[in-house]
């Protein structure tokens, strides 16, 4: 239903079926937002929080402050931590993601298919090391599926989207703006890589290629440690 707010939950060792979620949006037509927030998700095989409603929803939803650790995304297209389809007004801010693990090279980290994207924003994450590389046994295209939307604010940190594909990148914001980002040893073959696929952003301003100096000393693990030095 909508509305609900899912609040300082951890949910571990779920294996859920292709094209469904752990938590799974069922209806729409309503002003109120549903919220996951301050919760934990790891050692999850499949999605964790998945809307299929369709053009007509118009949301909104609010994924924050969660971390999403240790997850398998096995098959292309069925399969991301976060996944909607055609969503508006969909906020994804202040989350951390690390050792996500593709089976598939379709797999996603965050997809948010559609073109309805302009009111969508992805702002003050953390994808941490390992996301793409450590553990997997495919390397996506790439892993966040975002056009049209804003991308902002956050933090890229060793992620390989190196797959042989023209559309290669960490973050297909295509038509979109990434702003104020940083990566660091995020790789890609496209042209408009980390930020774009097959198409450019239409805005790009202060995205910074540096190393953000987590504290650490582990970035991976359970016990991995994404507080910044600074």
């Amino acid at each position: 239903g909508r509305g609900w707010i899912i609040n300082n939950l951890k949910f571990s060792d779920w294996i859920i079926f292709p094209s469904n979620g752990i938590i799974e949006q069922r209806s729409h037509g309503f002003s109120d937002p549903t919220v996951v927030k301050n919760c934990i998700f790891t050692k999850i095989t499949g999605s964790c929080f998945t809307v299929d409603l369709g053009a007509s929803d118009n949301g909104p939803y609010r994924v924050e402050q969660s971390i999403f650790h240790d997850i398998m995304c096995p098959t292309g297209s069925d399969t991301a931590p976060i996944k909607f389809a055609n969503p508006k007004k969909c906020h994804v801010f202040n989350n951390l993601f690390y050792d996500i693990q593709y089976g598939d090279n379709g797999a996603r980290l965050i997809s948010l298919v559609g073109t309805r994207g302009p009111e969508n924003i992805i702002a003050h994450n953390t994808f941490g090391t390992s996301s793409v590389q450590e553990g997997s046994t495919e390397n996506p295209n790439f892993v966040i599926d975002a056009q049209y939307s804003k991308f902002e604010y956050n933090i890229m940190y060793g992620q390989d989207t190196n797959d042989g594909s023209a559309q290669s990148t960490f973050a297909r914001i295509d038509r979109g703006e990434a702003n104020y980002n940083i990566y660091y040893q995020v790789s890609g073959e496209s042209a408009y890589a980390p930020f774009g696929g097959g198409n450019n952003v239409t805005g790009a301003v202060g995205n910074q290629e540096v190393d953000p100096q987590f504290k650490g000393p582990l970035l991976v693990g359970s016990t991995a440690n994404y507080r910044l030095a600074g």
